[in-house]
């Protein structure tokens, strides 16, 4: 039977956010142990974003007299990291190849340039008496690899499989963790999976033989869906009337990141310069040709008014969800949209650069609204029309989709079975 192992990295977020010791790591971990958890998985980093050393050390103390119940701690094997798997000796350690200002677990180890590295950092391990797992995609060469060293158990990074387990490929990617699981147990491999398994598609990974442990760390539904503003939710000419200021057409993606980096826009978009300055400022730093009467004109056009249908689709949405904007914007485009639109008919949470002091993609941003939400990212479905900033959402948790408009929101919500 598979056991089940909660990842308490999330926990430890929302604590540090609130600068005390609620929730506590140890309690919550104690009430999953009385529903029946058989594990308790952490992932410390290095600066301590959410796990720290002194959890990892309690934990430890709280889960070795427990029978039958394991500590599976996770993490990059830095000197740091051997020292306290020395330490606190978990039942479990896997090793995940993670540099040390990742945000999140994002592949598995690669055995054809890492197996030397590995080599010692597992006989040193398993003197310990700790199992060890590491973290591999579902990759064949990569089990074969991974049979001839020392590890005990593969840990299958199942970050693909979530993601596209509501798409058309998910019965293709279904098979290849299917693959490995089996060529591993062939190869007297042990099997563990994890990375966003949630409710919705443990179930089916679970159709897939012989895997013994599974890391959860949300088991959320969804409950709250988050719009970008231009480009989602309001109908703007920005792509047109940027090139048009700039006196050339730039590729979509290109002026998201012109936009993103340039000095003018994001000092306005914070809200630390005024229209004025940032007329002077955008029409200097990019040899704009127009005099500035001719380019506020072109720039306040930018905004068109909300796409048709959307005013229909929130009205839908508004009994099931919290409907939130995040939105890079500027308070003379947010002053006129809050004029022109109905969507704040709907909209609970009309968040912006300007309000939180910080633009996307930067991931303080989803921190702070995460914050001001009072939830887990897990719980957050994104729709942002900039490849950029579904990234930057992704990495921090969120789930996130690139969308154009109300009918491509429809299609998420569909596949995702909330609509």
């Amino acid at each position: 039977m598979t056991k089940l192992s909660v990842n308490l990295n999330k926990i430890a977020l929302l604590r540090n956010s609130r600068g005390h010791d609620t929730p506590n790591i140890v309690e919550f971990a104690k009430k999953f142990i009385e529903q029946g958890v058989t594990g308790i998985t952490i992932h410390p980093r290095p600066d301590e974003r959410h796990i720290t050393r002194q959890d990892a050390i309690d934990l430890g103390n709280l889960i070795h007299p427990l029978a039958g119940i394991e500590l599976n701690i996770e993490g990059y094997p830095s000197e740091d990291f051997l020292r306290l798997i020395e330490q606190v000796k978990p039942d479990q350690t896997t090793l995940v190849p993670d540099a040390p200002d990742q945000l999140t677990s994002d592949h598995g180890f690669d055995f054809h340039t890492q197996a030397d590295f590995l080599e010692p950092i597992l006989t040193r391990l398993k003197a310990t008496g700790t199992r060890v797992s590491v973290f591999l995609d579902p990759d064949l060469e990569q089990v074969a690899l991974a049979a001839n060293s020392k590890a005990d158990r593969i840990e299958l990074y199942t970050e693909e499989y979530a993601r596209e387990f509501f798409t058309s490929r998910h019965a293709e990617v279904h098979q290849r963790y299917h693959d490995a699981a089996v060529e591993a147990q062939k190869l007297g491999l042990e099997v563990n999976a994890g990375h966003d398994l949630s409710l919705e598609n443990l179930a089916k990974f679970l159709t897939i033989p012989g895997v013994l442990e599974v890391s959860i760390g949300h088991a959320k539904k969804i409950k709250h869906l988050v719009f970008d503003m231009g480009g989602v939710l309001i109908e703007i000419n920005w792509h047109h009337q940027v090139s048009k200021l700039l006196g050339k057409d730039i590729p979509f993606e290109e002026i998201h990141a012109l936009w993103a980096n340039s000095k003018a826009t994001t000092d306005f978009e914070h809200g630390r310069i005024g229209y004025e300055a940032f007329v002077s400022g955008f029409i200097a730093e990019h040899d704009v040709k127009v005099p500035p009467e001719e380019f506020k004109q072109e720039f306040m056009s930018i905004v068109v008014g909300d796409f048709p249908g959307v005013e229909k689709l929130l009205a839908e949405l508004k009994p099931k969800f919290t409907l939130s904007l995040l939105s890079n914007t500027n308070v003379m485009h947010w002053q006129h949209v809050q004029k022109i639109s109905r969507i704040f008919n709907y909209i609970e949470n009309p968040f912006t650069s300007i309000y939180f002091g910080v633009m996307k993609p930067d991931p303080d941003i989803y921190q702070k609204m995460i914050f001001e939400l009072d939830c887990y990212p897990e719980e957050i479905l994104f729709f942002d029309d900039g490849k950029m900033n579904i990234d930057s959402a992704r990495e921090f948790g969120l789930h996130a989709e690139q969308v154009f408009g109300p009918d491509d929101i429809r299609r998420v919500l569909k596949d995702y079975q909330l609509l």
